[in-house]
């Protein structure tokens, strides 16, 4: 069984944010397993459904008593019978469906249809205490623990064709939440940042945008275009940004910027964001 870990990461992030929280509290120190730190694998204790119960053996492996069909006398006992996901923990849901296909086969074996084991007179009755947890109408806050992000800072400089000026164009790219951006078919960032283009810009234009990110993870057709961005100078006109591009173009011109990249930094978080 393959697992996507990318199309789960955002839950995973989540989960370990609300983990390290809980923890925080408890005053402990959070340990992941290490599967998960080192290699990004996710491991279950809990593997549920693979032989399910079933009307027919067309739906699944066993009838409602865990025997597998056309195979008497031949049990599964374990959550492999469960038809589907019950919930974070199982292992209740697991004994009780074990302790009940057991009582019933004792019952056919013996031909006492009545029969139940003698200990069930000391049984108590048992109250869970997460029955008494009551969850928000709004749902739960966010998890303090913040969120890994990611940031790009990027300086680009050039002449502009046409015009003997300088210019130059510096842009940061913010992703406040890594998980939620690979999780996003769009895999947008916010783009901001100054354009500065000699006299044309009187000084240096504000970029401000929300554009998608050119990676492999974008899937194509589905990806956001970028949107246009005000600019403080009149005569350069709005910049269209779309990251991590910078392709200003002046009215009436027709060729653009050309551009060299001076120097490029990166800065990993994590950064604060709520899912």
């Amino acid at each position: 069984m393959k697992w996507s870990v990318c199309n789960n990461l955002q839950l995973y992030s989540l989960e370990e944010r609300f983990i390290h929280d809980f923890v925080g509290q408890l005053g402990g120190t959070y340990g992941p397993s290490p599967f998960w730190r080192y290699a990004r694998l996710p491991v279950t204790v809990h593997n549920l459904g693979g032989c399910r119960m079933a009307d027919s053996e067309a739906e699944g492996v066993t009838s409602a008593l865990g025997e597998v069909f056309h195979h008497a006398g031949l049990f599964v006992m374990d959550g492999a019978v469960l038809p589907s996901a019950t919930g974070v923990n199982p292992s209740h849901t697991i004994a009780a469906v074990a302790e009940r296909n057991i009582e019933r086969i004792v019952r056919r074996v013996t031909g006492q249809p009545d029969w139940s084991p003698p200990e069930r007179r000391d049984v108590r009755p048992f109250v869970d205490a997460l029955s008494q947890v009551s969850v928000p109408p709004e749902g739960t806050a966010p998890p303090v623990k913040p969120a890994l992000g990611l940031g790009l800072r990027e300086r680009l400089s050039g002449s502009w064709t046409g015009h003997r000026s300088d210019a130059a164009c510096d842009l940061e790219i913010r992703i406040p939440d890594i998980a939620e951006f690979v999780a996003d078919p769009a895999h947008v960032g916010a783009v901001t940042g100054t354009l500065v283009v000699g006299d044309l810009t009187k000084g240096a234009a504000d970029i401000t945008a929300c554009g998608t990110c050119s990676s492999p993870m974008a899937t194509a057709g589905r990806g956001r275009s970028g949107t246009r961005s005000p600019s403080r100078a009149a005569t350069a006109g709005p910049t269209r940004s779309t990251a991590p591009r910078c392709s200003p173009r002046a009215p009436g011109s027709s060729s653009g910027m050309r551009t060299q990249r001076s120097s490029s930094r990166s800065t990993r978080g994590p950064t604060r964001g709520g899912p």
